[in-house]
């Protein structure tokens, strides 16, 4: 929502995944597993440096909570194990790039829970 020609306020809500396995190399069954669910919610503010026509040059920034949900599996010993963590999650994006208003990509350079170069596209209500 823009509050004005230079500052707007929002949110995200980010989703990774990440997975990793070993195998036993004369039977190639799985012997351990671990995976990672983590999804991000984060209440933003973006700055417009310069817009003209269909492209704006912004920064962005935000803060919020990311939930961590881990999966282990051990086959020698028969386990599963499941935890579940909170933690806080900043984000700074002080370079961004957008083509198009109402449906439009975008690449940001920064940090935070989007990684360090993000790239996609938006639809903005």
């Amino acid at each position: 929502y823009w509050l004005g020609d230079k500052v707007a306020l929002g949110g995200s809500l980010s989703v990774g995944y990440a997975a990793a396995w070993s195998t036993f190399n004369d039977s190639g069954k799985d012997s351990r597993r671990v995976s990672a669910l983590y999804p991000t919610l984060c209440l933003s503010a973006q700055t417009r440096y310069f817009r003209k026509g269909n492209f704006m040059m912004y920064g962005s920034w935000g803060v919020g909570a990311t939930t961590i949900v881990v999966n282990q599996y051990n086959s020698d010993e028969g386990q599963n194990n499941s935890s579940l963590g909170f933690s806080m999650m900043g984000n700074l994006y002080p370079l961004g790039f957008q083509f198009g208003h109402d449906k439009a990509f975008f690449v940001e350079l920064g940090w935070g829970a989007k990684g360090s170069l993000n790239v996609g596209g938006c639809f903005n209500f």
